[in-house]
C-alpha cells in the first residue's frame, strides 16, 4: 500500500494547484526530493501540474515515466476549499506538500497544520 501524498502551489492569488502521488509521500521520500530536486518556483509549478504520479523521482520525466493514470491535476480557489474537498472526498491522503511564499511546507492531511518542510526533514537528520 502506498503512503499518499499530493504536492500542489499556491499562486499569488491563493489558487492551488495540485496533484497525486500514489508511492512514498512520507518526509523522507516525496519530501526530501521535492527539497533537493524541486525547490523553486517553476519546478514546484511544474510537478503539481502533472495531476497524478506513481512516484516522484529526480526529474520530471522519470516522474511521468511510470505514471499509470493522466489524471489532470486539482485547482481550487483556495486553500480551505482544497482541504474541505480531500475531506469531503475520503482521498486517503496522508501527507499534503505546498509551495508557498518561495519554501515547501508539508502538513499531515488530517491536521492541515503546515510547516516548512525543511524543519521536518532537518529534526530527522535528512539535512544535517
Amino acid at each position: 500500500m502506498g503512503t499518499r501524498s499530493n504536492i500542489a502551489y499556491e499562486d499569488l492569488d491563493g489558487k492551488i494547484v495540485a496533484t497525486y502521488c500514489h508511492w512514498d509521500g512520507y518526509p523522507t521520500g516525496v519530501g526530501e526530493t521535492l527539497i533537493h530536486h524541486y525547490n523553486k518556483t517553476t519546478k514546484a509549478e511544474e510537478i503539481a501540474n502533472q495531476g497524478y504520479l506513481s512516484s516522484l523521482r529526480a526529474t520530471l520525466d522519470g516522474s511521468l515515466k511510470d505514471r499509470v493514470h493522466k489524471d489532470a491535476p486539482l485547482i481550487f480557489p483556495s486553500l480551505s476549499t482544497y482541504a474541505n474537498s480531500l475531506v469531503d472526498n475520503c482521498a486517503c491522503i496522508e501527507y499534503v506538500y505546498l509551495y508557498k511564499n518561495n519554501q515547501w511546507h508539508v502538513a499531515e492531511a488530517d491536521s492541515w497544520n503546515f510547516v516548512p518542510l525543511w524543519s521536518v526533514l532537518l529534526r530527522q537528520e535528512v539535512l544535517a
